[in-house]
């Protein structure tokens, strides 16, 4: 792993240290009385080596954390996109039935002709009508499309 630098150049002369062997009240003293000009703004601090192994085991820390959360949102959105996708199923069913007003099933269909031989009513297994059409020419052979009697 690439070590990271302070990009500031070190001072000169060993002025790094500046004041640092007396008390705080002194030190600011010292600062004030050598500087020519005093303003508040933002600055750099270099971290102390137990701050950088702080910050680098909190990084180290957060980032499987992330990893982690990144799977259970990954197990999560998948469990609700499949979600998602049956209830998309089913509500294509519902839209289909609803624009039909009817379902689709599968069961015996009953084609009366009628007797002025101009329609043909179909019927289902309950005797519910499903639709009417017009008599063609196929319809007017009753007695090949007849059930035998017995």
């Amino acid at each position: 792993m690439k070590e990271a630098v302070l990009l500031t150049a070190a001072p000169p002369d060993g002025q790094a240290d500046l004041f640092q062997g007396l008390s705080p009240k002194e030190r600011a003293d010292n600062l004030e009385a050598l500087a020519h000009t005093i303003e508040e703004e933002p600055y750099m601090r270099p971290l102390g080596e137990e701050e950088l192994t702080t910050r680098k085991n909190t990084l180290v820390d957060n980032s499987v954390t992330l990893n982690l959360l990144a799977e259970e949102k990954k197990a999560v959105t998948a469990e609700i996109n499949g979600k998602a996708t049956r209830l998309n199923k089913e509500n294509k069913g519902l839209l289909d039935d609803i624009t039909h007003q009817a379902v689709k099933e599968y069961g015996k269909v009953y084609s009366i002709l009628s007797e002025d031989n101009r329609w043909v009513d179909k019927y289902n297994e309950s005797g519910t009508w499903l639709s009417r059409r017009s008599a063609g020419p196929e319809d007017s052979q009753r007695h090949i499309n007849m059930r035998a009697s017995a």
